[in-house]
């Protein structure tokens, strides 16, 4: 009789197949959320770009396509163009 201590192979393919299991249900929901708060700091910087374009206008009677003039600066990774008719 052999006395070995350790896993078998089996045990290891069960263990591998199962971390396999968890990675596919948790993958999507981390890109989905990570999308999610994206928008979110989006949504925030437009806002913040709204109100320092009403400041502007209450000062000068016009608004602004300068970044310079407005105290406006956007998040990372988040690029704001804008554009006065």
């Amino acid at each position: 009789m052999r006395n070995s201590s350790g896993f078998s192979l089996i045990e290891l393919l069960l263990v591998t197949l199962i971390i396999g299991i968890l990675a596919t249900i948790a993958i999507p929901r981390l890109t989905a959320a990570r999308d999610r708060a994206f928008v979110a700091t989006m949504q925030a910087d437009l806002r913040n770009l709204a109100t320092q374009q009403e400041i502007h206008y209450a000062d000068e009677l016009t608004y602004s396509n300068d970044f310079d003039d407005l105290a406006f600066s956007s998040s990372d990774r988040v690029t704001v163009t804008v554009t006065v008719a």
